[in-house]
């Protein structure tokens, strides 16, 4: 099994957020001497240069946000049914389940595009919907 690395998207996301720990690996944000921008290269070290954006893996991403953000009382996993996977975010009062939207009137009905083929993807549409919920906090925190 080969470690899924966060995207590009995810990792500007996660130094926005404060993701400090050391990774192998980094996009480079801007174009230097060294190469191109957007480009994953080897980088040993934390989010500390502004020219760099830390690509840790996305199960290391989803730890520093358990251990980081306590404060959101965040609770969350990826469950496996027969034939697809899915996640599962409890904030405080709040739920979110991937297969389930709410309508109109403010009940939960299916959502078929929350079904996802792999535990890979899955996982990695959970990070996405965590760094929403964290930079909704920050923004009301501002």
């Amino acid at each position: 099994m080969e470690l899924q690395i966060v995207n590009l998207e995810q990792a500007k996301r996660l130094k926005q957020a404060g993701f400090d720990w050391d990774c192998f690996d980094a996009f480079r944000l801007v174009d230097n001497e060294f190469g191109k921008a957007n480009e994953l290269v080897p980088y040993q070290g934390s989010n500390k240069l502004s020219d760099y954006a830390s690509a840790p893996t996305v199960a290391l991403a989803l730890k520093w946000i358990r251990e980081n953000y306590k404060k959101l009382n965040l609770y969350f996993y990826i469950y496996a049914e027969k034939e697809h996977y899915g996640y599962f975010i409890n904030k405080g009062v709040e739920d979110y389940y991937s297969e389930m939207k709410k309508n109109q009137d403010g009940e939960f009905e299916s959502n078929k595009d929350g079904r996802f083929k792999t535990y890979d993807t899955a996982e990695s549409i959970l990070l996405d919907k965590l760094l929403t919920l964290i930079e909704k906090d920050n923004e009301q925190s501002n």
